[in-house]
């Protein structure tokens, strides 16, 4: 494997702020569970007239 680069990104935006993104339901609606973290579903970076902004969520099972 290559070592990776420190620096910029391929893409060179750097977000400024990360924003996370919770979910509207906390517990399952059948069993009443808590839902638990699985994995990242979406991670993306986001340029906006206020700046550049990381947005990321995570899906829950």
């Amino acid at each position: 494997m290559k070592p990776q680069k420190k620096g910029l990104p391929k893409n060179r935006i750097v977000p400024e702020r990360k924003v996370y993104f919770r979910p509207e339901v906390t517990h399952c609606p059948d069993c009443g569970t808590k839902l638990k973290r699985h994995h990242t579903a979406s991670n993306k970076i986001v340029a906006t007239l206020q700046g550049i902004v990381q947005v990321w969520n995570m899906a829950y099972h």
